[in-house]
């Protein structure tokens, strides 16, 4: 059994390689080199300093169902920390009831800040992360802890359900 704080570096089943992340496959238990916070900054480009900042000091925190802090972190969790930290917002309650919370928006004019739902299991918004542009979020993934996704991947568009902008 893997320790909970070693990590793999590979992608969802289906996801492609991206930037931000390894290769394919579930390998959790693998060592995997996590990126230098300055790196991160420069790959997140555009960002606003306050987002860039936030995300360089969450990314690689694993993933803890009901976790709030940087020994552990779920997506709910994740996404409402990062709202109070950011955008001095509050948003609560798990990825179904934030959803809740929010109005549709076209993922074509999704904006910094808004965020992506998935519904991974059934019919219920069971994933939350938060769009920071050019088709990439951020978010807990169960499996790789927090980290930025493309929503182009395999993987992702198979589950997205919406993209919400907080009412």
């Amino acid at each position: 059994n893997p320790s909970p704080n070693r990590r793999g570096a590979g992608g969802e089943v289906g996801e492609k390689n991206s930037p931000f992340e390894g290769g394919k496959g579930d390998v959790r238990g693998a060592e995997v080199s996590v990126k230098k916070p300055e790196e991160i900054l420069k790959e997140v480009g555009t960002l606003n300093q306050q987002l860039k900042v936030f995300v360089a000091a969450w990314y690689a925190t694993p993933y803890k169902y009901g976790g709030a802090d940087k020994s552990g972190i779920d997506c709910s969790h994740f996404s409402a920390k990062l709202y109070a930290d950011v955008y001095q917002k509050t948003i609560a309650g798990p990825a179904n009831a934030i959803e809740q919370q929010t109005v549709n928006v076209k993922t074509e004019n999704a904006q910094e800040g808004d965020l992506v739902f998935f519904k991974i299991n059934g019919d219920k918004v069971s994933h939350v992360g938060v769009y920071i542009g050019d088709n990439k979020f951020v978010h807990a993934s169960t499996k790789r802890g927090v980290i930025i996704s493309d929503l182009n991947e395999a993987y992702y568009k198979k589950y997205y359900y919406k993209t919400g902008r907080l009412k």
